[in-house]
């Protein structure tokens, strides 16, 4: 009788993800700004390669997170951080081989394995003191701010919070999310 697993198929979760962030785009929207994905790095700095790369994406994607850095739990801690209460992790996989050898033929034989982690991305921790800066944004726009709509804009009774790399509205906790205005294409954009 073979044996049930209840294994995750990677690789299936990843084009789950992608999909369905085709499926809720909603053409022919652009993103007015710049920012986003970078390679996804290790708490040490090292890139992640593989099927981690397309996971790590998506999810930086998905969450706004402007940090290219992700650690585990445990190396958050290490580092003096907090995981932020009610945060989501993002499960990146190691993949190697076991070499064992045959007691009866002498003959070595690989066996594939892969490990499962859960990372979270910086941006979800706190208490790192600077540690993993969010990358600067790409000054692609050389234009000033309109006064008059900076007039404006001022007068409305609203928080907004500047910074990272989505713009969107925060219901639970009543504020509004932009990137920095650098980080536009155009004043207009903005």
């Amino acid at each position: 009788m073979a044996k049930e697993t209840n294994r995750i198929d990677i690789y299936q979760a990843v084009t789950d993800d992608i999909l369905a962030m085709l499926e809720a785009g909603t053409k022919p929207w652009v993103k007015p700004w710049s920012g986003g994905p970078t390679i996804p790095l290790r708490h040490n700095g090292v890139a992640y390669r593989g099927i981690n790369v397309l996971s790590l994406w998506a999810s930086a994607m998905r969450q706004g997170f402007a940090s290219p850095y992700w650690l585990t739990f445990k190396q958050a801690l290490e580092l003096g951080g907090n995981v932020r209460k009610g945060s989501k992790g993002t499960t990146i996989v190691y993949a190697n081989k076991l070499v064992v050898k045959d007691s009866e033929t002498d003959n070595e034989r690989a066996i594939p394995f892969l490990k499962r982690y859960t990372v979270f991305n910086a941006d979800q921790v706190e208490g790192l003191d600077g540690k993993y800066p969010a990358p600067a944004p790409i000054i692609t726009n050389p234009e000033t701010r309109d006064v008059e709509l900076e007039v404006m804009f001022s007068r409305i009774d609203a928080t907004v919070r500047i910074g990272g790399s989505q713009a969107y509205y925060h219901t639970r906790d009543d504020y509004i999310q932009m990137p920095a205005f650098e980080a536009f294409h155009s004043a207009d954009d903005y």
